[in-house]
């Protein structure tokens, strides 16, 4: 049981993880395209 609500709570840390990456990103994109 434990294993299951650990692998659930990874999941959703890497899911918050990935989200926070994808905000970076998009906001170094914009950056740079209003550089140019």
């Amino acid at each position: 049981m434990t294993s299951l609500t650990k692998d659930k709570l990874t999941f959703k840390e890497i899911e918050r993880e990935f989200y926070k990456i994808g905000c970076d990103v998009a906001k170094m994109l914009l950056q740079r395209y209003l550089e140019e």
